[in-house]
C-alpha cells in the first residue's frame, strides 16, 4: 500500500512542479539585491528573474518591484542561476529561480494580486 508524504517530506523540485506557476504576462522591472532585474514568471512560492551577473545558489537577497497594486518587497533565496544569452550591449544575461522566504502577509497578498492580474 502506498503511503502519502507530509508536505514537509516532499522534495522542493516536486513542490515547484505542483505549485501552479503562472506566467506574468508583462515582464516586471525589479531589483534583486543591487541588480536591475526583470521578473519573467512567478508563483506564490517562487519566481524566475533575469539579470546581469551570476548570483551564487543559496544567496538570500531582497527582491523589490512595483505594480499598479503598489510596491512589493520580500526576501528571495536563489535556487539556481544559469546563462540565458547576451543582451544588445554584448553582456551576458542570467536567469535565476528564486524562492520567497518569510514573506510578510502584506507581501504575500501583493504577490497574489500580481499573479492573478498577470502582472498588470
Amino acid at each position: 500500500m502506498k503511503s502519502h508524504r507530509s508536505a514537509q517530506d516532499v522534495p522542493i523540485a516536486v513542490k515547484r512542479r505542483m505549485s501552479g506557476r503562472q506566467r506574468v504576462a508583462l515582464n516586471l522591472p525589479a531589483r534583486l539585491g543591487r541588480k536591475d532585474a526583470t521578473i519573467i514568471d512567478a508563483s506564490p512560492g517562487s519566481a524566475r528573474v533575469r539579470h546581469a551577473g551570476t548570483i551564487a545558489v543559496g544567496t538570500q537577497l531582497p527582491l523589490m518591484f512595483t505594480s499598479f497594486h503598489g510596491a512589493f518587497t520580500g526576501t528571495a533565496e536563489v535556487a539556481s542561476c544559469r546563462v540565458v544569452g547576451t543582451v544588445a550591449d554584448g553582456s551576458t544575461e542570467f536567469e535565476s529561480l528564486v524562492r520567497f522566504a518569510n514573506l510578510s502577509p502584506e507581501a504575500q497578498e501583493m504577490l497574489a494580486k500580481v499573479i492573478s492580474d498577470d502582472g498588470l
